[in-house]
């Protein structure tokens, strides 16, 4: 065991320390590993279960290789996905971080906090059986009010036609002048009719909202996206991107600028897309993990949501980053 005076090379630093895993138990986190020491030295990340409801080791697979050589005061950045299998019970499991001096394993380690994550998949929907006879009595209510309402017409039709032929004036007999009595009065123009002819055109309430955008953008390592524009941007307009594609040791990495966070995605619509994002949102993933045809959900600091495909894996330091965009929320401007 280390003793007091045993060194402490590394510190592990995790955003946060508690994931909810999406419906089909998968989900991340990031990692921050820093040589805290004034000499360069290799360290070795390991993960392990911990507490008394442990994940299994299976669930949990490091974005980088876990050993490497780290400068002083250097930091690495490890993206951790988490993918629990679908016959496990709901429930939450517990893992931790260590990272070790692989010249001193046994007294030269840190251990990160518990983090813990929670499988909480939704419940199949109760289908309840409809009794037939509900309905049929349904139809029947139906055609018997129907029936009614017609009676009622048909009477109040006959009505007033009889009225109408007792009211008509009879014709003056042969010879006879016809009667001098006062003129008919014509009806006023009904109130409603007016009212229409003055009342002003009206302009819409709200407007639309505008057709979905989507297209195909390529980005060289180290510039930036842009994706309300739909265009690559330098290094230099940082504040106006949305993400960033750089080459790292063994890959690539694409990282959220400002406030923008992604999640993986089940599908393209605003609920699957919203519930990416609050359980399991990241802010940089490394492109080796996507799988073929894998989708994103990106929120940028406009507010608009965005879903993400990568075309092609890019292969080399230099390789060029061809993605596809489409916009499924736009903010609401105020």
């Amino acid at each position: 065991m280390p003793t007091d005076a045993a060194p402490h090379s590394f510190a592990i630093d995790c955003p946060t320390t508690s994931i909810q895993l999406d419906a089909s138990g998968r989900g991340s986190v990031v990692l921050t590993i820093t040589n805290t020491s004034a000499a360069s030295i290799d360290g070795r990340l390991r993960l392990a279960g911990a507490g008394t409801s442990p994940a299994t080791e299976a669930w949990l697979t490091i974005s980088d290789p876990a050993e490497s050589r780290y400068k002083p005061n250097e930091s690495k950045r490890f993206s951790v996905a988490i993918s629990v299998p679908p016959s496990q019970a709901d429930g939450t499991f517990l893992f931790r971080a260590e990272t070790y001096a692989v010249a001193n394993p046994n007294e030269d380690f840190t251990s990160g906090p518990e983090i813990s994550i929670t499988v909480k998949r939704a419940a199949a929907p109760v289908h309840k059986h409809v009794p037939l006879w509900i309905p049929i009595a349904a139809v029947v209510a139906v055609l018997v009010i129907a029936g009614v309402i017609i009676a009622v017409v048909r009477s109040h039709q006959a009505t007033a036609a009889e009225s109408s032929e007792a009211s008509e004036p009879s014709a003056p007999a042969k010879g006879e002048a016809p009667s001098s009595g006062p003129a008919k009065a014509t009806l006023p123009e009904h109130p409603s009719a007016k009212q229409e002819q003055e009342r002003p055109e009206t302009a819409k309430s709200e407007q639309e909202e505008p057709a979905a955008k989507q297209g195909t953008i390529q980005v060289h390592p180290g510039n930036l996206i842009d994706l309300a524009a739909a265009k690559e941007l330098p290094a230099s307009e940082r504040g106006e991107a949305d993400l960033a594609y750089a080459a790292v040791v063994g890959g690539h990495l694409l990282e959220c600028e400002g406030a923008a966070r992604f999640a993986l995605t089940q599908g393209v619509s605003e609920a699957d897309c919203r519930t990416a994002l609050l359980h399991a949102s990241l802010t940089s993933i490394r492109l080796d993990q996507l799988k073929p045809a894998e989708l994103l959900a990106c929120r940028t600091k406009q507010g608009d949501i965005w879903v993400i495909r990568i075309l092609a894996e890019p292969n080399g330091p230099a390789a060029l980053l061809e993605l596809h965009y489409q916009l499924v929320v736009a903010a609401k401007s105020k």
